[in-house]
C-alpha cells in the first residue's frame, strides 16, 4: 500500500468490506477527516485510506465513523466543518476494548 489508497464507494457496507481487507496494511489508526464527498483514514504513519463517495453529506457517514472508532455527535456528524476548514477532523480510539470479545 502506497501512502494513499483511494477507493470508490457508493455504500457503507462497500467501505466495510474494503477496509476490513486494507486494515492490516495499516498501523494503529489515528485520525478521520470527513470531507463533503469523501473520507480519509489515516494511520500514525501517515498512510492514508480514502473512501470517496461517503462523506459527511452522505447518510451512512455515522455507520463509518463508529466502525473505525471516531467518537462523534450524531446531531453534527452531517454539518459542514466550520468556516474556512474543507474538512472535519476526528482522533480514533481503539477499536475494540480489549477482552470485548470474550463471554463470560
Amino acid at each position: 500500500m502506497s501512502d494513499e489508497l483511494v477507493v470508490q464507494v457508493k455504500t457503507f457496507d462497500e467501505a466495510w468490506n474494503v477496509f476490513k481487507t486494507a486494515q492490516d496494511k495499516l498501523s494503529t489508526l489515528s485520525k478521520a477527516f470527513v470531507e463533503e464527498h469523501r473520507t480519509a483514514v489515516a494511520d500514525v504513519n501517515g498512510k492514508r485510506l480514502v473512501f470517496d463517495g461517503i462523506g459527511y453529506a452522505h447518510a451512512e457517514i455515522g455507520q463509518l465513523l463508529k466502525a473505525v472508532g471516531a467518537p462523534f455527535n450524531p446531531q453534527y456528524v452531517h454539518h459542514p466543518p466550520p468556516e474556512g476548514m474543507t474538512a472535519k477532523e476526528y482522533r480514533l480510539s481503539v477499536r475494540y476494548p480489549w477482552a470485548q470479545d470474550r463471554v463470560m
